[in-house]
């Protein structure tokens, strides 16, 4: 009995080695493996005689297993189906209401203008405002040395409140000027 329980064993271990492979195979079209067995008239199969090939004698076999069966045998193709007729085409929609009118965007850039300091000689370390016209912003702004040879700047910026541009330079005094690029920013 427990041979019988081990062969069988091994049988569906080996069986699900190769049927497994072999129906992911055949799935793919790609499989040629037919399984042969031999089987009782009531339809159970005798998994000692589990085999890939068509050897497999089931009338010399001494059991009541005595009919060849064999599986995964690709079916001949059927007939190709006929074609559908297409559907008629609907009606078209009707037109959709118009839309709501989107909210206002906000407000951009007006009164752009540049403005510059007159060119001023002074000592270095001493900070020149170039202010921006009521109510308008400075955008950017920058320092200009005439000449700049050995001098460097020290501040290059917006004013705290950002209405205007300052600078500032070290090194031998020279003649400075300072820009702003000012706006209307709502």
């Amino acid at each position: 009995m427990k041979n019988r329980i081990l062969i069988l064993v091994a049988i569906v271990t080996a069986l699900v080695v190769v049927a497994v492979p072999s129906l992911v195979l055949a799935h793919t079209n790609v499989s040629t493996i037919t399984f042969s067995a031999c089987e009782q008239p009531s339809g159970l199969i005798d998994f000692q005689t589990i085999t890939t090939g068509t050897e497999v004698d089931c009338a010399t076999v001494d059991s009541p297993f005595t009919v060849l069966t064999q599986w995964n045998e690709p079916g001949p193709t059927g007939p190709a189906g006929t074609n559908g007729n297409n559907g008629v085409d609907g009606a078209a929609g009707a037109k959709g209401d118009t839309g709501l009118t989107g909210a206002t965007g906000a407000s951009g850039v007006s009164g752009y203008n540049i403005r510059r300091t007159l060119v001023v000689a002074i000592a270095p370390n001493v900070v020149v405002t170039d202010l921006c016209l009521p109510g308008q912003h400075a955008l950017g702004g920058g320092v200009e040395m005439f000449p700049a040879v050995g001098r460097f700047i020290n501040a290059d910026h917006a004013t705290l409140n950002g209405n205007g541009w300052q600078g500032s330079y070290g090194g031998i005094p020279t003649a400075m000027r300072v820009w702003a690029i000012c706006a209307n920013v709502a």
